[in-house]
Order: structure tokens, then sequence, then C-alpha cells
């Protein structure tokens, strides 16, 4: 096992590059039912302290400010690449609503056609290297529709996994009072960035791709102050304060809900945190105000009702009164 150790001590500790070293060191092995490995992979893995710098996510109000304010073009704009303003604003809309990665935007299969997912076509991606694949979908047939087509009401969108088994689904989410897929003017004919060769791995591993590389270009180049990723970041964040299903939204984002809960929650700010403690108080305190109304309308129909009632039992003696004097009179 020198020679493993030898191949781990080529990348430097506490790095991602070590991290996907042992990993792929692990599916390797995995391979070929050696468990020779583990001792070394596990006594590697423990010392591997990777220290994450704190990202930068944007707060809903500030996603909306960059897509209202953030691409527009001004005297230094060339003019043969003004029509890239509204690609990339399209593409940012998609991450934004969907959180996707980047790359993904590129593999969206149901925009004009729907799509036939197969008996357990559909895969849940990005698991941890101990944990099973899982299928979001396992069933009969089952025909998503276009997000163009008009009967479409849950715009979900089927994204090709071109590494993967089958297809993963995302669902749009929007914060409260908005409807992003209008306000993002999502649903026109398929508009993103005219990149060449989209797809193309790039970079010194080749594990960059050419869009994503891009993607990240513009976003530094007009200050935006985050990355495309941190909109994911956002997306998953909205999805917890909203409430929605952990399963339900880890599938959506791809990934297992241990990746969704420790390498994503993670990177909620404390404004984000605050203004979720502060909505679950609003939260609260609207049911509380909603009980206190429930039970006013319910003491007053109380009311209306007791007073039906004596008015029922009055009517009734009246017309006892009225039959016995009535008989008493037919007896004279």
């Amino acid at each position: 096992m020198s020679l493993v150790r030898e191949v781990i001590e080529s990348t430097e500790n506490n790095s991602d590059a070590r991290r996907t070293t042992l990993n792929g060191l692990v599916a390797f092995f995995k391979y070929f039912d050696n468990d020779d490995y583990k001792k070394i992979i596990k006594e590697y893995k423990s010392n591997n302290k990777i220290k994450r710098k704190k990202r930068n996510v944007p707060s809903d109000e500030r996603i909306i400010e960059v897509f209202r304010e953030g691409f527009k073009t001004n005297s230094s704009s060339i003019d043969k690449y003004l029509y890239r303003f509204p690609q990339w604003q399209f593409l940012y809309g998609l991450l934004a609503t969907y959180g996707l990665r980047i790359h993904e935007a590129w593999s969206i299969a149901n925009w004009d056609e729907p799509v036939t997912l197969k008996n357990g076509d559909w895969v849940t991606v990005d698991v941890d290297e101990d944990e099973e694949i899982s299928t979001q979908y396992s069933g009969e047939n089952l025909v998503v529709p276009a997000i163009r087509d008009p009967e479409n009401k849950d715009y979900i969108l089927c994204i090709k996994e071109a590494t993967k088994t089958g297809y993963r689904m995302a669902a749009p989410l929007s914060p409260d009072g908005h409807n992003w897929i209008e306000e993002f003017k999502l649903l026109q004919p398929f508009n993103l960035p005219d990149i060449k060769n989209p797809l193309k791995k790039q970079g010194k591993n080749g594990s960059a791709f050419s869009c994503t590389k891009q993607t990240c270009h513009w976003f530094k180049r007009k200050g935006y102050g985050f990355t495309p990723h941190d909109l994911r970041h956002a997306y998953n964040h909205r999805g917890h304060l909203s409430g929605c299903n952990p399963k339900s939204l880890a599938d959506s984002l791809g990934h297992s809900m241990q990746m969704n809960s420790d390498n994503y929650l993670r990177h909620m700010s404390d404004a984000v945190k605050l203004q979720g403690m502060k909505d679950a108080i609003s939260k609260e305190q609207n049911k509380r105000s909603r009980v206190e109304e429930l039970e006013i309308e319910n003491q007053a129909l109380k009311s209306q009702l007791e007073a039906v009632q004596k008015e029922n039992e009055l009517l009734k003696t009246k017309i006892q009164l009225n039959e016995t004097y009535q008989q008493s009179k037919d007896k004279k």
C-alpha cells in the first residue's frame, strides 16, 4: 500500500484535491472488491480538514435587484455583443429560480417538448460515497410536460445527466409573494448565451465546463458580489425557510440530504437566519391572530344562536297560548 500513500501524499493536505483523490481511490478499490485500503483511507480522511471560505449568498431582494439592474448596457458595451445581455439575464433567471449548476442549463430536455421517463430512469446524483444511488421516480412510464406547454403549471425541469443514468428533476422556487417564472420572463424561447462548445471541459484537470468558466467570469466582471453557485445556495436557504420538504428540496438540487445540510446550510448568513426567525414569528403571530378572530366569530355565532333559540322558544310559547285561548273559546 506504499503506492497508495504516495498517490495520496502527492496532493496537499486539508484540500479538495486530496478529498477527490481519496474518494477516487475508494471507488477504485471497491470496483476490485479490495478492503485492504480502508484503514489507510480512513487515516488520511480523518486528517484532511478542509477550511471553507464563507460564501456571500445573496438575499432574495438582492437577486431581484441584480436581475433588474445588472444586465443593462452602457456606453462601453460593444455593439456586436449587445444581444448577449438578454441571454445572460435569461441564464441568471434559470439559475436563481431552479438552483441549477451552470452546465445543467445546457442539459434541459423538456423546454419545448415533453419527456417520457422510463421506470427507474430518474436518479439522485452526487450522493455520498457510502450511500447507494437512490431513485427519485420508480413506477410506470411518466410523461413530464414541456415547460412552455400552456397547460403546464408546475414547470418541473428534466435535466439530462450526461455522466449519470437518466434524468433528474428540478422544481422552481420563488420567495413568498413572488413568481420568478413570470418576473424573470422565463417562459420564452430558450435563449442561453451562445458559448462555443459550452459543455467542453477546460482547465488543468479538465474539470470545468466552458460554460461554467465564462458564466463565472461574467458575474465577476459585472461585480454582482456573489458567484453563480451562490444562487444555488440561496435556492436551498429559500426552500428551508419556506418550509419545503427536506428530501424534495435535496432531490431538486440533485444531491443527498446529508450534503444538503452539511455543505449548503452552513453557508446561511446571520441575516438570512434572522429573517427566517422573524418570518416564523410573524407566521406564528398571524396564526394566533387568526385563531383569536375565529374565537370571536365563534362567540358571535353562539350569541346569535342563543338569540334565535330564545326567539324560537318565545314563538312556541305564543303559539301554545294562542292554541289554549282558541280551545277555550271553542268550548264556550
